[in-house]
């Protein structure tokens, strides 16, 4: 049995960082997001009797043993062998992950990742699972299995697909946003996604940050806030809206802690600012990966040059909206 399946990853535009305890349960999170044509694959080629074989094509590491069990955490492969031993695989054969998008690049391609894993067994298991629970079992992995401090807008993104509004408590209330067709093409082409060079690891970053939480919670507050304000204009399609409320949320984030944004972050801003930027933020946690700007109305030849002129890499940006599916299956059955 082989399948193949694919779950987009996302941009974050505003209220990161609400969606992460203790702030999520105390208070209300909010977070405004939409997913991508850039990919997260994983493929399960299913040969009963045989080792089980595990392979990161990113990071050029792999691993073999006779089942799941004998598998230990300790390296880049720990999310996927998480997923497998919680879903209790018993099957030998060849798992194997890849994106399209850089490692550590803050679009959540692990979160990705670990949707398109489960999302996978679960359609080989006949398909009873709910794209929600599937985001929910995706963070859990996270969380329980693995030790990693995070939210869950990454997983329902990827799970679900589209722009989405989601509000977080002990539940997750989402809301996909209907957009205009006008809007979706202007903001697409305004939109500049670039890589900074550098990956970095969100967990840490978020330790950091809610390690700090009491004195940091009025910032975490008026992310919220500005996440409800985001929503409007998309609502409105009013893109010059969006871009100023991306940098208002972007000035709160990194003053969360240290480490968000540094001298190299700051001079792609400052570039990017030259090159016709009204707005942008880095994507996820901070610390480097991926840097989304909002280019003034005709400028965003001139940024993107701007940028790719100083060696920095941009990145193609393409609204999705469809979440996690399979894309290859042969000869399926129960298992």
């Amino acid at each position: 049995m082989k399948i193949i399946c694919r779950a987009p990853v996302r941009i974050d535009f505003a209220g990161g960082f609400t969606d992460v305890e203790p702030y999520c349960r105390e208070r209300v999170g909010a977070v405004v997001n939409a997913t991508i044509g850039l990919y997260s694959y994983v493929s399960l080629n299913i040969r009963e009797g045989e080792n089980l074989r595990i392979v990161s094509l990113d990071y050029g590491l792999s691993e073999e043993a006779r089942s799941i069990r004998e598998m230990e955490y300790g390296g880049n492969l720990d999310l996927l062998k998480a997923g497998l031993k919680r879903m209790g695989i018993s099957w030998g054969g060849e798992v194997k992950a890849w994106c399209d998008a850089p490692p550590g690049s803050g679009l959540g391609a692990s979160a990705a990742t670990a949707v398109c894993l489960l999302y996978a067994i679960d359609r080989l298991r006949g398909g009873k699972m709910r794209r929600e629970r599937i985001a929910e079992l995706a963070h859990l992995i996270e969380r329980e299995e693995l030790g990693i401090w995070g939210g869950r807008q990454d997983q329902y993104a990827s799970a679900l697909g589209g722009f989405l509004f989601m509000e977080f408590k002990d539940k997750v209330k989402w809301e996909r946003l209907e957009v205009e067709g006008k809007f979706l093409e202007d903001l697409e082409r305004r939109l500049v996604l670039c890589f900074s060079g550098r990956s970095r690891l969100s967990g840490r970053i978020i330790y950091e940050v809610m390690g700090r939480y009491k004195e940091i919670i009025r910032l975490l507050d008026e992310m919220k806030e500005i996440a409800y304000c985001l929503k409007g204009a998309i609502l409105r399609g009013d893109v010059e809206a969006l871009g100023e409320l991306v940098q208002e949320n972007w000035e709160r984030q990194k003053r969360l802690t240290e480490g968000i944004s540094d001298q190299q972050i700051e001079r792609i801003f400052q570039l990017a600012r030259e090159g016709g930027a009204i707005g942008g933020k880095v994507m996820g946690a901070g610390g480097g990966g991926c840097i989304l700007f909002i280019a003034e109305e005709g400028r965003e030849g001139e940024l993107k040059g701007k940028l790719e002129r100083e060696g920095i890499r941009v990145l193609p940006l393409r609204f999705v909206g469809r979440g996690v599916e399979i894309v290859e299956k042969e000869a399926l059955g129960a298992i």
